[in-house]
């Protein structure tokens, strides 16, 4: 494609090459007739030789172009030329938030400015049923006053329904940047575009993404299974509430997310840390649950069991008498023996404790655990890889 340099293209003439991905080459093009220069995203031929993509492709095109919004890259024009399909949208010379990621973590209230208004511009599309399912920093531009530019809205959806993912329960995206249930195949809404903003911010934030590893497969792997590393471990200049904001929107549940792209803007311009955020939690020792007997038979049983209770209560008061008549109990200095604990291999939880870090041996088999009243927990580390 690359011949297409300097050449007239429909109406359009292509001066230099901006890009390439798997998709498509991206030139700068100059259109005379209206004294603009445009990005032509040029598809490729393995691409534009499949219809049924062909057709979705201009279908979302067309969808994306009527997205009127100032932190939307505008579409202006798509079509078919010298037997290639392209799509033709503003151009911007600002360079990526890739490109600006790539120097290091931002400040945060620049990284807050930029996120808040690419979750206006989902908002504004999630209004108009469409989900952008490729939220991360290459596809977010930048013009040169620094204002985010959301682009390439369409193309993933395309290429995931006609090649048909959708029947054998597979996805496409960029790992990293990936909600845990557009892994897995199931349903992708507006919270899966959430999800990836929140990957986005924390890198804007920490420098890296929160789930980067050496493979895919692994990256994959840390999205449905692990919790992020704690942001601030990160980077300790990143307010308490604005930690919490970022937790909320990389929940693995799409229902403990923000539920709108709106509430997540209004969240990070308002610095309101959500009332509960999800995340590790300890777990607690179960009580058990009182049996429910039949009426009939609680009714026999009650005599019974008020006689035992009058029985222990005279013990314990005999008992009482011969402590004091023998000048009072030995006393002891050291803590009570044991506490019991809970531990669970539920990834979400926090382990109290892990009992082979701890030393302590494994658990029974019903899950308890008995610690010395006085073990402490082991430091953890910010994150763990596979």
């Amino acid at each position: 494609m690359d011949s297409l340099i300097g050449q007239q293209f429909g109406p359009y003439k292509i001066t230099e090459k901006l890009g390439e991905g798997g998709m498509a080459v991206v030139y700068k093009g100059y259109q005379q007739s209206l004294n603009r220069y445009v990005a032509i995203k040029v598809l490729r031929q393995e691409l534009a030789q499949d219809e049924e993509f062909v057709a979705r492709f201009r279908r979302e095109a067309l969808a994306v172009a009527d997205l009127d919004h100032p932190n939307i890259l505008h579409v202006y024009d798509a079509g078919f030329v010298q037997g290639m399909y392209y799509i033709v949208m503003a151009f911007v010379d600002g360079g990526s938030l890739r490109d600006l990621v790539s120097q290091g973590p931002l400040e945060p209230e620049y990284a807050l400015s930029i996120a808040s208004q690419v979750a206006d511009a989902l908002h504004h599309a999630h209004q108009r049923g469409i989900v952008h399912r490729d939220v991360k920093p290459n596809n977010i531009l930048l013009s040169r006053d620094g204002r985010p530019l959301l682009s390439d809205f369409g193309i993933a959806k395309a290429l995931h329904e006609s090649t048909g993912l959708t029947r054998t329960g597979m996805s496409i995206g960029t790992p990293e940047y990936m909600a845990p249930e557009q892994i897995q195949g199931q349903k992708v809404d507006a919270r899966t575009d959430i999800y990836a903003l929140g990957i986005v911010l924390y890198e804007m934030l920490a420098g890296w993404a929160p789930f980067s590893s050496t493979t895919p497969v692994a990256a994959l792997y840390k999205q449905v299974n692990e919790p992020p590393p704690p942001l601030r471990q990160a980077n300790i200049s990143i307010p308490a509430w604005m930690e919490a904001v970022v937790a909320k929107a990389l929940a693995k549940s799409p229902l403990d997310r923000y539920q709108q792209a709106s509430d997540f803007a209004e969240a990070l311009r308002q610095r309101q840390a959500p009332a509960r955020t999800p995340g590790p939690t300890r777990i607690a020792t179960p009580a058990k649950m009182p049996r429910v007997e039949p009426e009939g038979k609680g009714r026999r049983k009650a005599i019974p069991v008020l006689i035992a209770g009058i029985v222990l209560l005279l013990l314990a008061l005999v008992a009482v008498v011969v402590i004091l008549l023998s000048g009072g109990p030995e006393v002891t200095t050291g803590p009570t023996p044991f506490v019991t604990v809970v531990v669970t291999r539920d990834p979400n939880a926090l382990l109290i404790p892990e009992a082979p870090e701890a030393g302590l041996g494994a658990a029974g088999a019903d899950g308890m655990l008995t610690l010395p009243r006085d073990w402490t927990e082991p430091a953890t580390g910010a994150g763990s890889g596979l």
